[in-house]
């Protein structure tokens, strides 16, 4: 089984519910990045990551930025299970 294809969605959701922690009170809206990978096989598979730029220093964009210019084009063609360095 081969990679074939590989994107990222950069989402905006507003939560439910807005809890105040010891950081502050979470904001109004929220970005995240869905990864979309797509297999030879007709296999797909999804991963998600909601970064917390006022603890990691990340925000969505730069996030769904990296992935679309470095990762996502370098698993296109390996095996998802094969472990690679990038």
């Amino acid at each position: 089984m081969k990679i074939t294809g590989a994107r990222a969605h950069l989402v905006e959701t507003e939560p439910g519910i807005r809890l105040t922690t010891s950081y502050g009170t979470a904001p109004e809206k929220r970005g995240h990045v869905f990864v979309e990978l797509r297999a030879d096989d007709g296999l797909v598979g999804w991963g998600e990551a909601s970064p917390l730029p006022f603890f990691t220093g990340e925000t969505a964009e730069t996030v769904h930025h990296v992935l679309e210019r470095r990762f996502l084009p370098a698993v296109i063609g390996e095996e998802p299970w094969v472990p690679r360095s990038l």
